[in-house]
């Protein structure tokens, strides 16, 4: 799972790489994720 997590954001972030702060990455992707959600459902 965590693999294709890795290729799904390279699509939006190609310098990732293996990246130390990959954790950091994804834990601010989900959060956006979830605020973009959120407000969709507003919409």
């Amino acid at each position: 799972m965590k693999r294709h997590l890795v290729d799904f954001l390279r699509l939006f972030y190609p310098e990732l790489g293996e990246n130390d702060n990959f954790e950091i990455i994804v834990v601010t992707s989900f959060i956006i994720i979830l605020i973009v959600g959120c407000v969709w459902i507003q919409l």
